[in-house]
């Protein structure tokens, strides 16, 4: 027998809510999943910013605060948490150092 046979993988009876289950239904059709499928993919996007959370509340105990900087036109109250944070905040400092270049030429 497989491993991932539906005899050896979890099962849990859910009560859903008066009107949830046509929610699913609706939703896993529009992407084209089994209402199984969109419930596993609720939960485990669900799971997963849960992780995310606790992982950014957590390294937020180690940031280091900085001072405002008002001439920069921007809060830098504490290091940025993620890529995203990190590249708005490197092209803010790239478009303060153009400005700057700009003033002595």
């Amino acid at each position: 027998m497989a491993e991932n046979s539906t005899q050896n993988q979890d099962k849990f009876v859910l009560r859903f809510p008066h009107g949830m289950r046509e929610r699913i239904k609706a939703e896993a059709a529009n992407n084209n999943r089994s209402m199984n499928a969109e419930i596993i993919q609720a939960m485990t996007l669900h799971l997963d910013s849960a992780d995310y959370n606790r992982e950014m509340d957590e390294a937020r105990k180690n940031w280091v605060p900085l001072q405002d900087d008002e001439e920069a036109g921007m809060d830098v109250g504490f290091l940025p948490a993620t890529k995203r944070d990190l590249d708005a905040t490197i092209k803010k400092i790239e478009e303060l150092i153009d400005n700057k270049l700009k003033e002595f030429k």
